[in-house]
């Protein structure tokens, strides 16, 4: 699930310094997925992924603030130094939220139930035998 849209994330550092860092629209996207994946291998310990319709803001924050992270770490060691704090910091809040120290405000996995959940189910209508009729 991305947490945040390549326009989200323009809006919130600056079309104009997002411009200056990167210009591939497709470029952020993957640092946004990547930031995402990241996030969620935190948040699976403790909730139900895909987290609920509505995003809580903290995550939309911490989704931009790892994309960012991971964009700067294309550019020169010398201009990522804030930004890793940032990265950091993120990182440690996820890390909070997983111990269950930090709540995000929307239903955790049950303790009997993984906190992922992929399931699948198959569902016919009509019975493809009758009791007692197996073709074997």
């Amino acid at each position: 699930m991305s947490y945040l849209t390549v326009s989200e994330f323009k809006e919130r550092f600056g079309v104009q310094r997002v411009a200056e860092i990167v210009s591939d629209d497709n470029l952020i996207q993957t640092a946004i997925d990547d930031a995402a994946a990241e996030i969620d291998s935190y948040l699976a310990v403790r909730y139900v992924l895909p987290l609920p319709i509505i995003v809580p803001a903290v995550i939309k924050r911490l989704c931009a603030d790892i994309a960012m992270y991971r964009l700067l770490t294309l550019r020169d060691m010398g201009e990522i130094e804030d930004v890793r704090k940032r990265y950091e910091d993120a990182v440690k809040l996820l890390q909070e939220i997983a111990k269950g120290n930090v709540s995000l405000g929307v239903p955790q996995a049950s303790q009997d139930k993984p906190a992922t959940s992929y399931s699948a189910a198959q569902v016919s209508e009509v019975s493809v035998f009758k009791r007692g009729e197996f073709p074997w």
